[in-house]
Protein backbone atom coordinates (compact mmCIF):
# COMPACT_ATOMS: atom_id res chain seq x y z
CA UNK A 1 0.00 0.00 0.00
CA UNK A 2 1.81 3.05 -0.67
CA UNK A 3 0.19 6.16 1.63
CA UNK A 4 0.99 9.53 0.53
CA UNK A 5 -1.41 12.31 2.90
CA UNK A 6 -1.29 16.06 2.68
CA UNK A 7 -2.67 18.57 5.32
CA UNK A 8 -3.70 22.13 4.56
CA UNK A 9 -3.66 24.74 7.14
CA UNK A 10 -5.24 28.07 6.39
CA UNK A 11 -4.27 31.24 8.57
CA UNK A 12 -7.61 32.38 8.63
CA UNK A 13 -9.63 29.37 9.32
CA UNK A 14 -10.55 26.83 11.75
CA UNK A 15 -9.88 24.31 9.58
CA UNK A 16 -7.30 21.59 8.71
CA UNK A 17 -7.99 20.03 5.24
CA UNK A 18 -6.83 16.32 4.77
CA UNK A 19 -6.49 14.63 1.44
CA UNK A 20 -5.25 10.91 1.55
CA UNK A 21 -3.83 9.51 -1.78
CA UNK A 22 -3.73 5.60 -1.32
CA UNK A 23 -2.45 3.10 -4.13
CA UNK A 24 -3.49 -0.69 -3.19
CA UNK A 25 -0.12 -2.40 -4.70
CA UNK A 26 -2.12 -5.87 -4.43
CA UNK A 27 -5.50 -7.06 -3.09
CA UNK A 28 -6.18 -10.75 -1.69
CA UNK A 29 -9.83 -10.07 -0.27
CA UNK A 30 -11.57 -6.95 0.05
CA UNK A 31 -9.96 -3.70 1.47
CA UNK A 32 -11.57 -0.22 2.68
CA UNK A 33 -9.80 3.04 3.36
CA UNK A 34 -11.20 3.82 7.20
CA UNK A 35 -10.68 7.05 8.90
CA UNK A 36 -10.77 6.97 12.91
CA UNK A 37 -10.27 9.61 14.86
CA UNK A 38 -10.49 9.74 18.88
CA UNK A 39 -12.24 12.24 21.34
CA UNK A 40 -12.99 12.58 24.69
CA UNK A 41 -16.37 12.69 26.20
CA UNK A 42 -16.48 12.46 29.85
CA UNK A 43 -13.54 12.50 32.87
CA UNK A 44 -13.94 9.41 35.22
CA UNK A 45 -17.16 9.56 37.23
CA UNK A 46 -18.07 13.03 35.79
CA UNK A 47 -21.06 13.47 33.56
CA UNK A 48 -20.48 14.01 30.02
CA UNK A 49 -19.19 17.02 28.67
CA UNK A 50 -19.05 16.74 25.67
CA UNK A 51 -22.24 15.43 23.22
CA UNK A 52 -21.87 14.13 19.49
CA UNK A 53 -23.43 15.71 17.00
CA UNK A 54 -23.97 15.03 13.07
CA UNK A 55 -25.46 16.55 9.94
CA UNK A 56 -28.86 16.55 10.01
CA UNK A 57 -29.43 15.76 14.06
CA UNK A 58 -29.43 17.26 17.12
CA UNK A 59 -26.64 17.14 19.03
CA UNK A 60 -26.93 13.85 21.64
CA UNK A 61 -25.29 12.51 24.87
CA UNK A 62 -22.54 9.41 24.09
CA UNK A 63 -23.65 6.40 25.72
CA UNK A 64 -20.60 4.46 27.02
CA UNK A 65 -20.74 0.54 25.24
CA UNK A 66 -23.23 1.50 22.56
CA UNK A 67 -21.93 1.44 18.64
CA UNK A 68 -23.90 3.92 16.36
CA UNK A 69 -23.77 3.52 12.66
CA UNK A 70 -24.52 6.42 10.42
CA UNK A 71 -24.94 6.69 6.73
CA UNK A 72 -22.40 7.41 4.67
CA UNK A 73 -24.07 10.12 3.21
CA UNK A 74 -23.91 12.16 6.94
CA UNK A 75 -21.68 14.95 5.74
CA UNK A 76 -19.79 15.79 8.93
CA UNK A 77 -19.72 14.05 12.77
CA UNK A 78 -18.45 15.66 15.82
CA UNK A 79 -18.19 16.82 19.70
CA UNK A 80 -20.05 20.14 21.11
CA UNK A 81 -18.51 20.77 24.31
CA UNK A 82 -21.17 21.97 26.87
CA UNK A 83 -19.16 23.26 29.27
CA UNK A 84 -17.07 25.92 26.34
CA UNK A 85 -19.07 25.93 23.75
CA UNK A 86 -16.32 24.45 21.69
CA UNK A 87 -17.40 22.74 18.52
CA UNK A 88 -15.12 19.29 17.01
CA UNK A 89 -16.41 18.02 13.64
CA UNK A 90 -14.84 15.78 10.96
CA UNK A 91 -16.15 16.83 7.49
CA UNK A 92 -16.67 14.22 4.97
CA UNK A 93 -15.98 15.61 1.71
CA UNK A 94 -15.37 12.31 -0.02
CA UNK A 95 -18.65 10.09 0.11
CA UNK A 96 -18.34 7.13 2.52
CA UNK A 97 -20.65 4.13 3.11
CA UNK A 98 -20.60 3.95 6.61
CA UNK A 99 -20.25 6.02 9.55
CA UNK A 100 -19.71 4.85 12.93
CA UNK A 101 -19.52 6.41 16.75
CA UNK A 102 -18.02 4.08 19.10
CA UNK A 103 -17.76 5.01 22.41
CA UNK A 104 -16.07 3.47 25.48
CA UNK A 105 -16.06 4.78 29.01
CA UNK A 106 -14.42 8.11 28.37
CA UNK A 107 -13.89 8.57 24.76
CA UNK A 108 -15.53 7.86 21.83
CA UNK A 109 -13.76 6.77 18.10
CA UNK A 110 -15.41 8.27 15.08
CA UNK A 111 -14.96 5.95 11.90
CA UNK A 112 -15.48 6.86 8.69
CA UNK A 113 -15.91 3.44 6.40
CA UNK A 114 -15.54 4.32 2.66
CA UNK A 115 -15.81 1.56 -0.61
CA UNK A 116 -14.25 -1.52 -1.21
CA UNK A 117 -10.65 -0.95 -3.56
CA UNK A 118 -11.89 -2.08 -6.98
CA UNK A 119 -8.32 -2.53 -8.30
CA UNK A 120 -4.83 -3.00 -7.10
CA UNK A 121 -2.22 -0.56 -8.29
CA UNK A 122 -5.23 1.99 -9.03
CA UNK A 123 -4.91 5.34 -6.96
CA UNK A 124 -7.87 6.24 -4.89
CA UNK A 125 -8.22 10.11 -3.03
CA UNK A 126 -9.84 10.89 -0.15
CA UNK A 127 -10.96 14.06 1.12
CA UNK A 128 -11.78 15.27 4.90
CA UNK A 129 -11.79 18.37 7.07
CA UNK A 130 -11.09 18.84 10.49
CA UNK A 131 -13.01 21.84 12.22
CA UNK A 132 -12.12 23.71 15.47
CA UNK A 133 -13.58 26.34 16.96
CA UNK A 134 -16.49 28.10 18.52
CA UNK A 135 -19.97 27.83 16.28
CA UNK A 136 -23.26 26.48 15.54
CA UNK A 137 -23.70 23.58 13.92
CA UNK A 138 -25.40 25.60 10.82
CA UNK A 139 -22.50 27.49 10.02
CA UNK A 140 -20.88 23.76 10.24
CA UNK A 141 -22.93 22.94 7.45
CA UNK A 142 -22.13 25.79 5.38
CA UNK A 143 -18.51 25.43 5.77
CA UNK A 144 -19.20 21.91 5.12
CA UNK A 145 -21.04 22.77 1.70
CA UNK A 146 -18.42 25.48 0.68
CA UNK A 147 -15.98 22.66 0.87
CA UNK A 148 -17.87 20.01 -0.75
CA UNK A 149 -18.23 21.78 -3.76
CA UNK A 150 -14.20 22.61 -4.13
CA UNK A 151 -11.39 20.05 -5.47
CA UNK A 152 -14.13 17.41 -6.51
Amino acid sequence: MRLEPTLTLAGDQNLIIEQTLLTPLAMGKPQAYVLETSVPFKVFREPNYNQWLAQGRTPEEFVPSTKLELDGARGFVGTFDKQTGETFALLELTPAIKTEIVPDEHSALLRIIYPAFAAPGRTYRYRAAYFFGKTARDQIESVFSKLKTVGD
